[in-house]
């Protein structure tokens, strides 16, 4: 679910929050009967081979190498790269968890969540409904939990399931028509948006209960912190890669992003700091989501796309290295609808 941004035609991810798809990763799977689907073979990408079982360390991307027919790749810290073992050739509904342990993929209609560090146990879901399909939403920043979706073709979640990872502990959670559900952190928090309401330099954003019950509702004014031209999305803001305050991505009037602006509670009186992205040079940006490492962007410049990371201190840091030519790429802690 792009929040509220778009896709350029090449794939990337222009001035756009991706809440995190995830399937859990003790090899967690959520998935229904026909989660044993046959696996077709593509005939685009890199020709790897898929993922065995087994112990293979921290992942640190997954990435896909062509728009369509082509299966995901995930890579290691020590440069090993499978394909992810996924039914599903399209570029949505793959995921890690922030800390790279958990590798999340859709198998027929349910979810695989795979622990690719510990042991090599599976979660699986599956919607009791016919036609519908579970979908990782997003992961805390903590790694501990998943946040499942049930939807149908529309891709517009009926309920949603809480899943702890390490043991598998469930917890139903509700939806919320005409609300757009942003991230979760723990203790048990979803933070909900009205994802239809104009874009401008303020949002109105809410905070669940532990049920899952709209608690409160507060309004980010960033109209001092905004540009001429910029904006921000009612339904861009997530929580920071700590879980403890949240972000927004500055849009400019091609919908490409120029800032971050970071605030630590839902109070008035809290301050709101903004951290550009550099403008020096040529190229573009892409917004991934937010990880461990701070906010997830891609640059593309001169025929060569760069991971990099915008720290809590406003500083620019580089990502592990890219395949030549990546369409689509999942670091940490991101998924895609």
């Amino acid at each position: 679910m792009s929040l509220g941004f778009r896709w350029r035609r090449d794939g990337w991810l222009v001035g756009s929050v991706v809440l995190a798809t995830v399937i859990i990763a003790t090899a967690a799977v959520v998935g229904s009967s026909s989660t044993e689907a046959v696996r077709p073979v593509p005939s685009g990408g890199p020709a790897l081979e898929p993922l065995p079982a087994g112990r293979f360390g921290r992942a640190t991307l997954v990435y896909w190498g062509c728009a369509t027919d082509c299966y995901p790749v995930v890579r290691f810290g020590d440069g090993r790269e499978f394909e992810v073992p996924t039914d599903a050739t399209s570029t949505r509904g793959v995921t890690l968890s922030p800390d790279g342990r958990w590798l999340g993929y859709p198998l027929g209609t349910g979810l695989v969540v795979r622990d690719l560090v510990g042991s090599s146990a599976e979660h699986r879901f599956g919607s009791p409904a016919v036609g519908r399909r579970m979908t990782a939403w997003a992961w805390s920043a903590d790694s501990a939990v998943l946040l499942v979706s049930d939807e149908g073709a529309d891709q517009v979640p009926t309920g949603f399931t809480l899943l702890w990872v390490e043991d598998g502990t469930r917890m139903p959670l509700p939806a919320w028509p005409g609300h757009e559900v942003l991230g979760v952190r723990l203790p048990v928090q979803l933070l909900v948006a009205q994802p239809n309401a104009p874009a401008g330099s303020h949002v109105d954003l809410a905070l669940t209960t532990a049920t899952g019950e709209i608690a409160t509702w507060f309004t980010v004014d960033a109209a001092a912190q905004l540009r001429a031209g910029e904006r921000l999305v009612p339904n861009g803001v997530r929580f920071s890669g700590t879980g403890t305050g949240f972000e927004a991505v500055v849009l400019n009037r091609d919908d490409d992003p120029t800032a971050v602006l970071r605030f630590g509670t839902n109070d008035a009186e809290d301050p709101i700091i903004r951290h550009d992205l550099p403008t020096t040079g040529s190229g573009r940006w892409s917004y991934l989501g937010v990880g461990p490492d701070g906010t997830a962007f891609a640059h593309h410049e001169q025929g060569r796309t760069r991971l990099r990371y915008l720290a809590p201190d406003g500083t620019i840091n580089p990502g592990p290295d890219l395949p030549p030519d990546p369409v689509r790429v999942v670091p940490p802690g991101v998924a895609v609808y």
